[in-house]
């Protein structure tokens, strides 16, 4: 199944409806009906979801069948040296290896998320059961203290590194 964004797919069904098939309707009628599915796709697509359980399948199903290409050619590459199976194998390998951009907006993502799920933590605190509540905190704590600690590795300030001992 290859699977568009749904607001791509609906656009490219009501272009080809606009520009191929509206024209080449002879009835008024026709043409009314046409034009009656193009409000229509236009006003269902924003309401549409992905199913994220299909979409992750196919993703998982994609990056599968480029890992076994990859594998088959880094043996070929081993045994021929040659110039296109060594760009074919750079451009899989960016598959497994995410742009530094893309990494640095699914944090930025997960990050804003991270904080929201805390303040509705906090907001919730007479809410959860005691113990749900501070084990729940108690991860957050300890998940931003190790995020805290590997930000610190890369700090070199022995001021600060005093300052942060103290």
């Amino acid at each position: 199944m290859i699977s568009f964004p749904i607001d791509i797919l609906f656009q490219r069904i009501i272009h080809t409806l606009e520009k191929d098939i509206i024209p080449l309707l002879g009835s008024p009628f026709s043409r009314t009906q046409a034009t009656g599915i193009i409000s229509l796709l236009s006003n269902i697509a924003p309401r549409l979801e992905h199913r994220c359980d299909l979409l992750r399948q196919e993703t998982e199903e994609n990056r599968d069948i480029l890992k076994d290409i990859l594998v088959a050619i880094r043996e070929e590459k081993k045994a021929s040296q040659n110039e296109r199976i060594t760009q074919l194998e750079d451009q899989l390998i960016k598959v497994f290896a995410p742009a530094a951009e893309i990494l640095a907006e699914e944090n930025k993502r997960l990050l804003r998320i991270l904080v929201d799920t805390i303040r509705s933590l906090d907001s919730l605190e007479t809410v959860l059961p005691p113990s749900l509540y501070i084990s729940l905190k108690d991860k957050i704590k300890g998940h931003l203290r190790r995020q805290l600690k590997r930000e610190m590795a890369f700090l070199t300030s022995t001021k600060f590194g005093r300052m942060s001992s103290a």
